[in-house]
């Protein structure tokens, strides 16, 4: 690890050997524990870990498809997804109908999962147009 001189001396002023400044130094870029007290002094310290890039804007590779929720409402199957709506960043939650409870036209479940799919697919939910 590569410590600025500037760093150590920031801390030196403050009574510290020149060992002892570099471990704070490194404690305080592992742990944070240090780091307040750091930054007051020295400046700004990087922490160990990186923050994490913020999702900025809609992004084709960051979906990798929809398989949707399939739920039971009233006497129907349903199968709820994430749908786009045109002019908007955020997506809404859809459902439709995949089939009855019991009776006629009633699916085994992976005859609904099938189903599902096909809906979703059928949607455009995935889709780049959608996009």
């Amino acid at each position: 690890m590569k410590i600025r001189y500037q760093d150590i001396a920031a801390l030196q002023a403050l009574g510290y050997t020149e060992i002892e400044a570099r471990f704070l130094y490194i404690v305080a870029t592992h742990t944070g524990y240090f780091a307040l007290m750091l930054r007051q002094v020295v400046g700004t310290v990087t922490n160990a870990t990186p923050e994490k890039r913020a999702r900025i804007g809609k992004s084709m590779s960051r979906r990798s498809g929809q398989s949707g929720s399939i739920q039971q409402d009233g006497n129907w199957y349903v199968v709820r997804f994430w749908k786009d709506v045109a002019g908007q960043e955020r997506r809404q939650r859809v459902r439709e109908k995949i089939c009855p409870i019991s009776g006629p036209g009633k699916l085994s479940a992976s005859e609904r999962e099938r189903k599902a799919k096909e809906i979703i697919a059928a949607s455009g939910a995935d889709s780049v147009e959608h996009f």
